[in-house]
């Protein structure tokens, strides 16, 4: 199913993250859905931020499950107000 843009605004576009990224064969729990908007992009670049600080701390590390559970978390929460 490819992605048609109606509208010139990507800020509007809803995109299922996870459908997506399951159709270039990433893993579900490698990917998450998240809010388009400055707050749940800021969210996104802290998870990022604390999640490569921990592999500069400790290469050997594997990434845990739980890696998205704040995205997650927002994502479920404000999912009717947005």
């Amino acid at each position: 199913m490819p992605l048609n843009i109606i509208r010139n605004d990507i800020t509007k576009m809803n995109v299922d993250a996870i459908d997506v990224a399951n159709r270039f064969g990433i893993a579900r729990n490698r990917t998450q859905n998240f809010h388009n908007d400055s707050e749940g992009i800021a969210l996104n670049y802290e998870v990022l931020n604390e999640t490569m600080a921990c592999f500069r701390a400790s290469p050997e590390m594997s990434l845990s499950d739980s890696w998205g559970d704040k995205i997650s978390t927002n994502f479920k929460s404000r999912k009717s107000r947005v």
